[in-house]
């Protein structure tokens, strides 16, 4: 029962992860028809391709993170769903913010003209005009803040989805892990210095960039090596002859030998029991019946 429900449940997930990957090229592919027709004709709202090509990176995200659901590490069970998790908060705050459905909040709904209203008197006027400007700066702040979390989101879904897909490739060799660890390593601290520019508002242009352009080659360059360095020791692993180790070759000499001595006691007994049967079948003599008719007297 176990096991036909893990079946099932690996079944599901590959065609859910079948589902997103040709979403995701259906996607990739009108956001680059979009593309070329915004640059030739200029008609197109750039809204829609932005959603288009947002929607892309949110669908490969998924199927990266739903492909390691089945994966028998718990840690990379847990980091798979925090990962989708953020990646709707992230594609959710885009999609209000590049639609401009937070003026659907109280909060935000443009007011009406003062001056339509509050044309007596000044005291009402200007009491208007104040409790408009608090709405706006509410408005203000609110979309301040939903921006930060929605690229918060994004960052964080990122490095958990690059990490966990860095990590999941078997440990083969010291290299290989150096390179892992290297990896994740450039981006978190890729992704830190991403989230201090979105918190922080960090203003020196010139040495955060310089941190970013570094720690962002390193991680590139990670990402590219590191599955081509396991690609290969796969290959030079199936490539190879399979060489025993000295543990086994001793334990196969110790059964060797044992199973040698079993033989040969095994023979010995048998060669003793053969003899001993001969022994008891061989006839008496002519001697002996001799013998035996002089030991018999006749009364």
């Amino acid at each position: 029962m176990v096991y036909d429900s893990a079946m099932k449940q690996s079944y599901s997930v590959a065609q859910l992860r079948s589902v997103l990957l040709y979403l995701s090229i259906g996607l990739l592919t009108l956001c680059a028809l979009l593309g070329i027709l915004a640059v030739l004709s200029q008609e197109v709202d750039w809204r829609i391709l932005f959603t288009t090509f947002c929607a892309a990176i949110a669908s490969l995200i998924a199927m990266s993170n739903i492909s390691r659901l089945t994966d028998n590490r718990i840690v990379i069970k847990i980091l798979s769903i925090m990962s989708i998790i953020l990646n709707v908060q992230w594609f959710t705050g885009m999609f209000v913010i590049q639609w401009n459905l937070y003026r659907f909040l109280s909060f935000c709904r443009p007011s009406v003209s003062t001056g339509s209203r509050y044309n007596r008197h000044y005291s009402d006027y200007s009491s208007y005009d104040y409790e408009g400007h608090v709405q706006t700066q509410i408005c203000s702040d609110f979309l301040s803040i939903t921006t930060n979390l929605t690229l918060t989101a994004l960052i964080i879904a990122l490095l958990i989805t690059l990490s966990v897909k860095t990590l999941s490739y078997a440990n083969k060799n010291s290299f290989i892990i150096g390179m892992k660890m290297m990896t994740v390593t450039c981006a978190s601290l890729l992704s830190m210095a991403c989230l201090s520019m979105v918190w922080f508002n960090v203003r020196d242009t010139s040495s955060t960039l310089r941190f970013l352009i570094v720690f962002g080659i390193l991680t590139v360059f990670g990402l590219i090596v590191t599955p081509i360095l396991v690609h290969l020791d796969k290959v030079q692993r199936y490539l190879q002859p399979t060489q025993p180790s000295t543990s086994v070759v001793q334990n196969e000499q110790q059964l060797r030998h044992e199973i040698e001595r079993q033989v040969r006691a095994q023979i010995a007994a048998e060669q003793q029991a053969a003899k001993a049967e001969e022994q008891a079948q061989v006839p008496p003599t002519a001697s002996n019946e001799d013998s035996a008719m002089h030991d018999v007297q006749p009364d």
